[in-house]
């Protein structure tokens, strides 16, 4: 029941209670147990009704009494209401701003697009839909969800723009739908700024091949020349071996000459010191 307050009841030819209330009118089938509420949202006057102003004539036409004037309908003749209604998105706003159609981010109208591109700058945006039916517009309710972002169904009671901010650069799937209608989507897909696209990570990998190999080469030419001057030090270390090695072994030869000539010549000398002043064997030692 909207209300507490009843004003009349009325049955029509089908068991069911008509009911007017004092924020409107409401419908019960006791055989079912299922009730349904009419508002101004479904065309009635207004939704305030008079204290016991109801009517039922012979041909099964309800009459109610409200403050603005009188309702009448025949029950059996109502149309069903219209549960599967398809939605439609009717704007598509970028920085508060309408995205322009027919340019590089919307080819076409948004209501008949199924993409949209955006630039990484333009990641806060607002989708706005609406369910094609007249009876009770204003109290449709939507679900919809953003894949990507959401991960279960987001319910409007009334509200029919639901806004997005600061996303991420990447693909999304806006879905709606009004009760038990079929889906409405739109793909959503924000590029990444120039620092993230596909030639600047192509760069960046050429660039860090580039500096690998640098470091490789300089770390070669550094290890080449170290093991240049390895080398010529231990050249160095060899010739001064060799050298000294030349010395010691001319040094030796010099000694082991020397000491066998002093062993012949401390002889000779005595020979001359006792010969004397002989000119011939002076003249053989001196040869």
């Amino acid at each position: 029941m909207p209300s507490d307050m009843i004003y009349k009841v009325l049955e029509d030819s089908s068991k069911r209670l008509w009911i007017s209330t004092s924020r409107g009118l409401a419908l019960h089938d006791p055989a079912t147990g299922d009730w349904k509420v009419y508002t101004k949202s479904h065309g009635l006057l207004t939704d305030q009704f008079n204290y016991n102003s109801g009517y039922c004539d012979n041909s099964g036409v309800l009459y109610f009494g409200s403050v603005k004037g009188l309702v009448s309908f025949r029950p059996d003749a109502m149309l069903p209401e219209n549960s599967n209604p398809p939605v439609y998105i009717t704007s598509f706003q970028v920085n508060n701003r309408e995205l322009a159609a027919n340019s590089e981010k919307l080819r076409h109208s948004i209501t008949f697009s199924d993409t949209v591109y955006l630039n990484y700058d333009q990641s806060s945006f607002a989708i706005g839909f609406a369910a094609l039916t007249y009876i009770s517009a204003d109290m449709t309710q939507y679900a919809y969800r953003l894949d990507g972002l959401d991960k279960n169904w987001n319910y409007l009671p009334a509200n029919r723009k639901v806004y997005f901010t600061d996303l991420s650069p990447g693909d999304y799937l806006f879905r709606v739908k009004a009760a038990n209608s079929a889906e409405t989507r739109l793909l959503v897909r924000i590029m990444p700024p120039w620092w993230r696209s596909l030639p600047a990570y192509l760069t960046y990998a050429v660039f860090t091949i580039l500096l690998i190999y640098a470091l490789i080469h300089a770390y070669h030419h550094r290890q080449r020349i170290r093991h240049q001057r390895k080398l010529a030090i231990f050249e160095q270390q060899k010739e001064k071996e060799i050298y000294k090695a030349k010395i010691e072994f001319f040094t030796n030869v010099a000694h082991e000459i020397r000491t066998p000539l002093t062993l012949i010549k401390g002889p000779l000398e005595m020979v001359i010191d006792e010969v004397g002043e002989n000119p011939a064997v002076k003249k053989a030692c001196r040869i």
